[in-house]
């Protein structure tokens, strides 16, 4: 059965809504271009591999995530994982070092934030970054 485009972004919406609140909020981007066609969709990319926050040493960002939703109910952040090392590449990103980018606006390159800037292993510091990201995007 084919849906008609509303049914399916309806579908889609109730699907994403789902998924934050049981802990399955990070969706897997495949590609630069993919990142790129998110438009003015605020997003959180982590841009390494899905086992570092499956069960691996950034488990925390689901936290992260589920804050988020929580907090935020109205202006949520949607957050995905790219496992493409050429897409690290095409954003000059240092090969052993975790990375996330945070798209804001079409019109505006992804904020890149490696965790020689941040301490990327702290959901509070995390927090701050997007805020301020989200607010600086509003000025």
């Amino acid at each position: 059965m084919k849906l008609t485009p509303e049914l399916e972004e309806t579908s889609q919406f109730l699907a994403d809504t789902l998924n934050k609140f049981t802990g399955n909020q990070f969706r897997n981007i495949a590609s630069c271009a993919e990142i790129d066609a998110l438009g003015s969709q605020v997003s959180f990319i982590y841009l390494g591999e899905r086992r570092d926050i499956e069960g691996g040493s950034l488990t925390h960002l689901h936290t992260l995530a589920a804050l988020d939703g929580f907090n935020h109910p109205f202006e949520q952040v949607n957050y995905y994982y790219n496992e493409d090392k050429q897409c690290r590449d095409d954003l000059d990103l240092p090969k052993n070092k975790r990375a996330i980018a945070l798209n804001l606006h079409k019109n505006y390159p992804p904020v890149i934030l490696d965790e020689s800037e941040t301490d990327i292993n702290s959901v509070k510091e995390l927090q701050e970054w997007i805020s301020i990201q989200v607010a600086f995007l509003h000025l």
